[in-house]
């Protein structure tokens, strides 16, 4: 164990690790879930565990508030989970929360890498000059990856969706 997580995943386990430069020092993942389009879950350092039907479904791991990170989170699916929801992947600027227009995040060096299983299945990098304190990176459902690379800004870590 590395963090306090496994290392080794089952098949029906994604993991998403964040990493990123020296600044802003506090980037924070964030991972929501929808089922039928109305948000029911919630993970992200406030809330680390996310459970949906009395099941737990995904973890926030581990925490970086200092730079660099890894922030990772475990989504751990049953066979309904992916049928008729979708899961939301993104990060939150927590260091510059209330900051509108910034730069600072997409110019963090952010970089994303999803595995299933054992098996690293998309990286994604933060594209440079973008306004927002938060990036909309990816969905997650029963088709697999989508990318969104979307950017806006949020004053509180709880409303990111």
């Amino acid at each position: 164990m590395l963090w306090g997580i496994t290392l080794i995943l089952s098949e029906n386990e994604y993991r998403i690790i964040l990493t990123w430069g020296e600044e802003p020092r506090d980037l924070d993942s964030h991972l929501t879930y929808y089922v039928n389009d109305e948000k029911v879950m919630h993970v992200y350092y406030a809330h680390k565990t996310g459970k949906y039907e009395d099941e737990t479904i995904a973890k926030l791991n581990l925490d970086d508030v200092t730079s660099y990170g890894p922030e990772t989170v475990t989504i751990t699916l049953n066979t309904d989970t992916l049928e008729g929801g979708v899961f939301k992947y993104s990060v939150h600027n927590y260091t510059g929360r209330g900051k509108k227009n910034s730069t600072d995040l997409s110019n963090s060096g952010a970089m994303i890498r999803v595995y299933k299983g054992n098996n690293l299945i998309d990286t994604f990098a933060v594209s440079l000059d973008n306004e927002g304190n938060v990036w909309h990176v990816f969905n997650l459902d029963k088709e697999g990856v989508t990318f969104y690379n979307e950017f806006y800004d949020e004053a509180s870590a709880s409303a990111v969706e």
